[in-house]
Order: C-alpha cells, then structure tokens, then sequence
C-alpha cells in the first residue's frame, strides 16, 4: 500500500473518523429527504467505504503495530 508508514496510525483513524462523519452526513441528509436516487449518492457512499476500510485497517494496525 502506498504511503503505508507515511502518517501516524492515530492520525489515520482521527482523518478517517473526520472523513466518515462528513460523509454519512451528507447520506444521511440524502435519505432524510426522500430524493430520488441519483450518481452522486453511489460515489458518497463508495467514498464511505474507502474512509470505513481505512479507519479498520489503521485501528488493526494500533493493535498489532508489529505487521
């Protein structure tokens, strides 16, 4: 993985807990309001995905920083 060593482990799960927490905002407000589904919904919640699969794999690598 690219960049592997190049931020804090820490720093990655605050970035990532930051990232997601804009995100599901937006896709909460998205289902709230009972729009029609569109494209953009499909990339926020890829995008959500990306920063969940961050913050586990920054979380596991806090608890075995070993690997």
């Amino acid at each position: 993985m690219s960049g592997k060593k190049f931020l804090n482990p820490f720093l990655k799960v605050v970035l990532s807990l930051i990232g997601m927490f804009a995100v599901g905002y937006q896709l909460y407000v998205w289902l709230g309001s009972g729009e029609a589904y569109d494209g953009l919904t499909v990339i926020r919640a890829l995008v959500f995905a990306g920063f969940f699969y961050l913050f586990v794999q920054s979380f596991r690598q806090i608890l075995n920083p070993g690997e």
